[in-house]
């Protein structure tokens, strides 16, 4: 073979190896070589961010929602992002921890230049820029001096517009950033949900307050003709509280177990009652109460206590992130704690109707303005479910007592801010709070303002109260501090009536 041969077919041999990398990089067969990083790796990052923007995973990959616009996010080897589809397609993003301990979306303008396009932590509405600093102040206060994971506050101010905000973390593990719209486990709140759902009932002549227990559930409880729904509704009934320590410890011991709620109240029935239905003076919570008024309304529906508040409630105020566990079940809630262990996949049956309901800050805010404002209930109904009961002091409190579904508190906000003492019923608010699953919830409505109030934590040893209470006070300061007086919605409930009446 002539030398210039030989020569030629070394020279090609060796180009080829030099660009056979390239060859295969550009033929996909050497992904294997340099891979791209992987769609999960931006899994911290799903969840709900301000304005209107969401960041979804669907299988392995991850999506930019605004709508009505989406698009999939391409990886890149340095973090970076690249739209896929419309109107950013080729656009390059990023995810990056902001001053406020939320996550932004930047993205890279035409000059290089990174510029913040939607962030975590807060949805901005008309509320005055000073108040809503000082709300979030207020939440990052209390997460601090408390040690939450995290919380979301929720508050309306009628006449004055609403605000979200949410600090600290959905999940610890994943150090995923709890965001306005995340959803929780809102515990006893479901209470309100419920007995709603039956007042109604009532309201369409399907069943009556006094209608008796065994009318409507033959032979499931001992003296069940005695016990009225009202009773059941107010905790008047006597009936033993299922959930007590030792059925927790069954709980705890086997998460994924499904109860019936027949099962929860026939372990109620083993105990004797604490005292005859209706005893004047007596008062004594029972989640018992509530498994049996899910049970009537399936009877007085035909449908699942889960469809039945869907027909009559939840569709009705558009709640779209409101779902009844464990019928309900979909991805994405804040994780719950108790202390650090994580119990949020703990099976919801054994709370059934007293506590199932899983929601968010904006849809618990839309619920109560609705009752509140006199659109859910008719004036009547209304009147009912606010005929409060005295508590006798239970839970160590001084001023609660309670309605239809209902409580009624003050809460500690005595002195405005030169000292001087609030009026009383400026600290008076009705809701309900509660605690289960790994999280507590509040959510309140105080009359003589118009404010609406709602809390949500996951971590099962902190009371949400304490962020409602520094989120009321918090406001009073603002309103004594810039003369803006809020006023209650035409319509809406100013006043309340005291225990017993």
């Amino acid at each position: 073979m002539p030398t210039y041969s030989i020569c030629m077919t070394a020279l090609w041999r060796t180009l080829l190896l030099l660009f056979m990398p390239l060859v295969l990089l550009l033929s996909g067969v050497a992904g294997v070589l340099v891979a791209p990083p992987a769609a999960h790796a931006a899994a911290a990052y799903i969840g709900e961010y301000s304005p209107n923007t969401r960041i979804e995973m669907r299988g392995d990959t991850i999506w930019f929602v605004r709508p009505p616009y989406e698009s999939r996010l391409l990886p890149t080897t340095d973090g970076v992002y690249i739209f896929e589809a419309g109107w950013l397609a080729g656009r390059a993003a990023k995810f990056v921890n902001n001053e406020r301990g939320g996550v932004s979306i930047l993205l890279r303008a035409d000059d290089g230049n990174w510029n913040e396009f939607a962030r975590s932590g807060e949805i901005y509405t008309d509320l005055d820029p000073s108040l809503r600093a000082a709300l979030a102040h207020t939440v990052e206060d209390q997460l601090r001096l408390r040690g939450l994971p995290g919380a979301v506050l929720y508050v309306h101010i009628d006449g004055q517009g609403e605000y979200i905000v949410a600090r600290g973390v959905a999940d610890r593990v994943q150090g995923i950033p709890a965001v306005p719209l995340d959803r929780w486990r809102v515990a006893s709140v479901s209470k309100t949900f419920l007995a709603v759902t039956v007042l109604r009932l009532f309201d369409q002549g399907i069943l009556r307050l006094d209608d008796s227990v065994e009318q409507w559930l033959p032979g499931v409880v001992p003296n069940g003709a005695n016990i009225t729904i009202r009773h059941l509704l107010n905790h008047q009934s006597g009936l033993y509280n299922y959930m007590d320590n030792y059925f927790i410890s069954l709980v705890m011991g086997n998460p994924s177990r499904v109860w019936s709620p027949y099962e929860l109240v026939n372990y109620s029935n083993l105990y004797a009652p604490h005292f005859a239905p209706g005893t004047p003076g007596r008062w004594r919570y029972s989640n018992t109460n509530y498994v049996l008024l899910g049970l009537i309304v399936e009877q007085a529906t035909g449908q699942h206590v889960a469809q039945a508040m869907r027909t009559h409630l939840i569709d009705p105020l558009g709640l779209s992130n409101t779902r009844f566990e464990p019928d309900e079940l979909y991805p994405g809630k804040m994780r719950g704690y108790i202390g650090w262990r994580d119990i949020s996949d703990f099976n919801l049956s054994y709370a059934w109707g007293c506590g199932s309901i899983e929601s968010n800050a904006a849809d618990l805010g839309v619920f109560m303005r609705a009752l509140m404002h006199g659109e859910l209930l008719s004036p009547f109904a209304t009147q009912e479910m606010l005929r409060f009961v005295s508590v006798g002091g239970e839970w160590n409190s001084r001023f609660l007592t309670y309605g239809l579904g209902v409580m009624r508190d003050r809460m500690s906000i005595a002195r405005d801010i030169r000292g001087n003492p609030r009026p009383d019923e400026l600290g008076y608010v009705i809701g309900h709070t509660g605690a289960l699953g790994g999280y507590r919830s509040a959510l309140w409505y105080q009359p003589q303002r118009g404010i609406t109030i709602a809390v949500g934590v996951n971590q099962m040893y902190t009371d949400a109260n304490y962020i409602a209470t520094a989120t009321l006070d918090t406001i009073y300061a603002y309103q004594e501090r810039t003369g803006t007086i809020s006023v209650p919605a035409e319509g809406a409930i100013v006043a309340l009536p005291a225990a017993g009446q």
